[in-house]
């Protein structure tokens, strides 16, 4: 059973995987993301480096508002890698670790799915939607509410994660047995 659990995990996963793969770099992958002009992304640069000492890191400003004090002026948030990007081919651990992360994911649903005695391809497919809803609001929900996440961002992240749970599970009811018991 265990065997049959880990292998429909894989399938449903590798499903899910290329789901969010083609969706990321789809108009809906993009929603609310914004580039900076080039004159001003050369002196935002060069301000980021010398306000951030040039550390990797999580950076919320002002710092004002992180102690509690009103801010009358802007506030953002922002995520500084030192090294810079190289590019597509420099993005394979990336993509490795997040096909890790996933399937790790897709494996709880899955015996959360086979464990729990549901039956019925309609009811496993709600299960994994629903468990796809509840990680899609508590990540990006909370990231809109707490960093100010543009909503039509956060609203394209939720769809694609709630989406790929659902195509997890429509692998997940096929391939599974159909009672815990079986």
């Amino acid at each position: 059973m265990t065997k049959r659990i880990v292998v429909a995990a894989l399938v449903a996963c590798i499903a899910g995987f290329v789901w969010s793969s083609v969706a990321h770099m789809s108009p809906i992958g993009m929603l609310g993301i914004q580039t900076m002009s080039d004159s001003g992304e050369a002196a935002a640069l060069a301000a980021t480096k010398a306000a951030t000492a040039d550390k990797n890191g999580f950076y919320m400003f002002p710092k004002a508002a992180m102690d509690g004090a009103p801010s009358p002026g802007p506030t953002g948030i922002l995520v500084y890698q030192s090294q810079g990007s190289t590019g597509m081919a420099g993005m394979m651990p990336y993509v490795g670790a997040e096909f890790v992360l996933e399937f790790i994911e897709t494996l709880i649903v899955a015996f959360l799915i086979a464990k729990s005695g549901v039956e019925g391809f309609t009811c496993r497919v709600a299960m994994a939607s629903g468990i796809g809803a509840v990680a899609a609001l508590a990540t990006n929900g909370s990231y809109h509410i707490w960093y100010a996440f543009p909503l039509d961002y956060s609203v394209g992240m939720a769809i694609i994660q709630f989406v790929q749970y659902t195509i997890a599970g429509l692998v997940l009811a096929k391939m599974l047995p159909k009672s815990a018991t079986t």
